[in-house]
């Protein structure tokens, strides 16, 4: 199985004339990097455990246009990185590269870890007017498919690094480029676009399955099944790919589709593999803990959101639902802590203080509980149709300022 240090040990830094960048082997000979990186080079060279190699463009295996640049280099030690046959939304991601401003680490780059989004994105970068003295010294309109990245990156220089699932540490896509705004958000060219760059050099790496689609273009066909309302249609599309140990989100997806139709014990098996498959999966053990839930099994479902927030402290939802079960469980004082949690992580979650508010009035904690409840239709109005209707604030409602909030 392929490790980080697998990864960290194998990666390449792409240099020349000022520009720095990252790459890595997809297969002997053959390393692939952002195009943009060596776009202004005269001449391209790789450093790899302080050697120097000669670097080849080969123009009939890239894509300008798609920002994918592959180099042949000739007699370097680094081992090709073991490739997934697809990227999938809402992965854990993990990959090292050569920040330009962080040389000190050196060789094995700096280190990033990040989730990709749940949907595909298009990502387009204007073209550049470049002296064309050398053929890949172009930088043309780029218009390529990509996934956004929740990451820790702030430097420049990552362009080319791999982009590795952190369970299998296989490389899924290419990091691309970062977002000004802050905070950062990375743009990831999935894998499956640079292995059609390559169909006629690795055969066997992009061969498709049996049903002749790849599990990228089922994942993407249930999903608009799902869009569609023809859920048992999906099932059977996420099925198809379901037993690949790579995709997990086709298990947590099922298990979305499964939970929606009521189907609660099938729901949490799915949740159970996508957990199985990457034990640090934290929306699939939120999601298992909402199933539990509605069974009624209060104490198993404060256990999946410990799992969640243990993974991701700052999972709001996690820590608002967690307040939630214990309020069930009559635990009101801890049931406070979490709502007051999910306000500290996002000041504007408003539900959480519809929940705090909720739970003063039921205590007669009068002002507290005003003070919540106006704070929560400050953010969102449906706020007030609730509070209408809640026998939780039935001892409020002759209240001035509770009429007041009302109007």
């Amino acid at each position: 199985m392929t490790s980080a240090e697998d990864v960290s040990h194998n990666i390449l830094r792409v240099i020349g004339d000022g520009s720095i960048g990252t790459g890595f082997f997809i297969q002997k000979e053959l390393c692939v990097t952002c195009h943009h990186v060596i776009s202004k080079m005269n001449a391209i060279k790789v450093e790899y455990k302080g050697k120097s190699y000669d670097a080849e463009w080969v123009p009939e295996y890239s894509d300008m246009d798609k920002d994918i640049a592959i180099l042949r280099v000739k007699n370097c030690e680094a081992n090709p990185l073991s490739c997934a046959r697809g990227a999938l939304p809402g992965l854990e991601v993990s990959g090292f590269g050569f920040e330009s401003k962080l040389l000190e680490w050196l060789p094995e780059g700096t280190p990033f870890d990040g989730r990709l989004g749940t949907t595909v994105s298009h990502y387009t970068e204007k073209a550049q007017e470049i002296k064309q003295d050398k053929p890949w010294k172009k930088k043309p309109v780029v218009s390529v498919e990509v996934y956004k990245m929740d990451c820790d990156i702030t430097g420049q220089g990552l362009s080319g690094s791999p982009v590795c699932q952190t369970a299998s540490w296989q490389v899924v896509g290419m990091f691309a480029a970062l977002s000004e705004r802050q905070p950062p958000v990375g743009f990831v060219i999935p894998i499956e676009n640079i292995l059609d760059t390559l169909k006629k050099e690795i055969p066997t790496a992009i061969q498709p399955a049996s049903h002749g689609k790849s599990s990228y273009e089922l994942i993407t066909e249930a999903n608009t099944l799902v869009d569609e309302k023809q859920v048992e249609k999906a099932i059977e599309v996420y099925e198809m790919v379901a037993n690949d140990p790579n995709y997990l989100y086709a298990w947590y997806n099922k298990g979305v589709v499964l939970g929606n139709l009521g189907r609660s014990q099938e729901a949490i098996e799915c949740y159970d593999k996508a957990i199985q498959i990457d034990p640090n999966y934290a929306d699939a053990w939120y999601n298992k803990g909402l199933i539990l839930g509605r069974l009624g099994r209060g104490d198993e479902e404060i256990a999946c959101y410990d799992k969640t927030i243990q993974i991701d402290p700052n999972y709001a939802d996690a820590w608002n639902n967690k307040g939630a079960a214990l309020g069930k469980l009559g635990r009101e004082d801890e049931e406070i802590a979490c709502y007051d949690k999910t306000i500290q992580i996002n000041p504007n979650y408003f539900v959480a203080l519809y929940n705090k508010a909720r739970v003063y009035a039921k205590r007669k904690e009068n002002e507290n509980a005003l003070e919540s409840l106006a704070k929560a239709i400050s953010i969102n109005k449906d706020s007030i149709q609730w509070a209408q209707s809640d026998e939780s604030f039935s001892g409020l409602r002759n209240e001035k300022k509770f009429m007041s909030l009302m109007t």
